[in-house]
């Protein structure tokens, strides 16, 4: 069963604008949960994302609960941040909280462009910075990630939590 919070969050970010008919099934095959498996696996069952890193841009995550949701999106893509270390090994939001700004897979250290890995700070900073600030369902409208890829996600999560 997915996790309720996944659910209510996937729920919110129905768009009727984004048709699910975007999104080409693989295999067709039933998850344990009753979705259907749309999105390939690596070699450990873990959903696997097709992103593209936006420069200059950074996303918004106001509360927690958009941020971790973030993150498992960025651990499904193999983004790392800028340390190395996976996105969901350790949490960053409460260092800056709703100001929380996390970059969209691009980043900057030293001046050097290194794809797919991404780093943080706040609002304030990136806004000095002239970065585009988005939300989160800006981010997964422009990925074109739907609420059934998320809710894929999401069963795969909880199961290996």
């Amino acid at each position: 069963m997915p996790n309720p919070r996944f659910l209510k969050t996937a729920e919110r970010w129905m768009n009727k604008d984004v048709p699910t008919e975007r999104v080409q099934p693989r295999g067709e095959k039933p998850l344990s949960s009753g979705l259907t498996q749309l999105l390939q696996r690596d070699e450990n069952g873990k959903p696997v994302l097709r992103l593209k890193p936006i420069e200059k841009t950074v996303v918004h995550t106001s509360t927690e609960e958009d941020y971790w949701d973030l993150m498992q999106v960025y651990e499904c893509e193999g983004w790392k941040w800028s340390s190395g270390s996976l996105p969901t090994q350790s949490s960053v939001w409460n260092t800056n909280k709703e100001e929380t700004c996390i970059a969209a897979g691009v980043n900057y250290p030293n001046g050097i462009y290194d794809k797919g890995r991404f780093g943080f700070t706040n609002r304030k900073f990136y806004m000095r910075k002239n970065w585009k600030i988005i939300s989160t369902q800006d981010f997964y409208d422009t990925q074109k990630i739907t609420s059934e890829m998320f809710n894929e996600l999401n069963v795969w999560f909880d199961k290996n939590a």
